[in-house]
């Protein structure tokens, strides 16, 4: 298991979805200008396993990334 498990999974109450720069940012406190694709696969690889969704989502007039909440 990863070790960014937890942090990731805590974060994530509540929440009906996320970006994975949102969990970076916010739950594992990752500055934007450091953030990469693997850090982005392995929190993608996180979701996938809890059972989030990623899907297509429309914020602001753009179509999005984001993962979605299982039911």
């Amino acid at each position: 298991e990863d070790i960014w498990t937890a942090t990731v999974l805590d974060h994530l109450i509540g929440k009906p979805d996320v970006a994975l720069s949102d969990v970076l940012r916010d739950a594992l406190k990752i500055r934007d200008a450091d953030m990469g694709r693997l850090h982005e696969l392995r929190v993608g690889r996180i979701l996938k396993l809890a059972g989030w969704i990623k899907k297509d989502a429309r914020r602001l007039g753009k179509v999005t990334k984001r993962w979605f909440a299982p039911e």
